[in-house]
Parts: structure tokens; C-alpha cells; sequence
């Protein structure tokens, strides 16, 4: 399961998120959006009207609630722009163990993502880099774990 965690505005760019999702080749995928915001409609709309399967947008859950989702999640995103000064989801994502894939325009990007060795940093935008990231963890169950050991020490 690909997670993404945050309010689904603009600046988090999460429609991104979602045409990676779309290009990608592997039909067990599912993608869960952890939030909700504005662009929830936008989302809905574009997966009824491309037809992408496995996407659940999960609205607000309890933060005594989260930590079940990450513990069933394979790959962790965080794809914002210009805006996003830190992200902590980021670092949630990390205690429980995920491989992380970020934009680096993300405050913690370059601070809490070892590009290649816990996750990987990608250009802000470039679908096509953070769809092939996105391939790359979901093809590989040995690199994602071997990512998440690293994302917990």
C-alpha cells in the first residue's frame, strides 16, 4: 500500500501523487489518501472519470487511529511544493519503518531522506521520477525493507 498523509491542498500537490499512481504497472497496488481537504472532490473526479482502481481516500481519522494505517503501508509519499516547510508526516512515516519517497522541495527531504538508502528524493512535479521510484519499491519487497530498516534507525 502507497501511503499519503496530509491535508489534500495545493501546496501538497496530491494530485501528483495520484497520475504516478495511474502510470503505474502493477494492478495490486492501492493507493491511501490519509486526509482530507478541498482537493477531494478534484481527486474523486479524476479517478471516476480515468477509471484508476485501488485508491481509497480515507477523510479524517483519529490520531489515535493513524498508526494503524501506517502499519499497513508499504511506501510512504510525500510529494508537496513550494510551501511545505518541513513535513512531519514524514517523519511519522519513518518510525514505523517505510521506505520514503519525497519532492525536495520538502523541508525534510534532505535532512531525514538519505536518497537511495532509506527512500528516494525526487524533483518537485516530475511524475514520471516519482512514478519510477513508486515501481521500484513496489516491484521490490527487498529494497522496501531494506529502506525501512534504515528510515527506523
Amino acid at each position: 500500500m502507497i501511503l499519503y498523509s496530509g491535508k489534500l491542498i495545493d501546496k501538497k500537490r496530491p494530485l501528483d501523487l495520484l497520475r504516478a499512481f495511474q502510470l503505474l504497472e502493477n494492478e495490486n497496488a492501492l493507493l491511501f489518501y490519509l486526509g482530507d481537504g478541498p482537493l477531494r472532490g478534484k481527486i474523486e473526479e479524476e479517478v471516476k472519470k480515468h477509471q484508476i482502481e485501488n485508491v481509497i481516500i480515507s477523510g479524517f481519522i483519529n490520531q489515535s487511529e493513524i498508526g494503524q494505517i501506517y502499519n499497513m503501508s508499504d511506501v510512504f509519499v510525500m510529494c508537496s511544493g513550494i510551501g511545505e516547510t518541513w513535513g512531519l508526516s514524514v517523519n511519522e512515516a519513518m518510525n514505523f519503518g517505510l521506505p520514503i519517497i519525497v519532492s525536495g522541495t520538502c523541508g525534510s527531504a534532505y535532512d531525514l531522506v538519505e536518497n537511495g538508502q532509506n527512500g528516494f528524493i525526487f524533483k518537485e512535479g516530475d511524475i514520471g521520477e516519482m512514478k519510477m521510484h513508486l515501481e521500484n519499491l513496489c516491484k521490490d519487497e527487498a529494497l522496501r525493507v531494506e529502506f525501512g530498516k534504515k528510515s527506523s534507525e
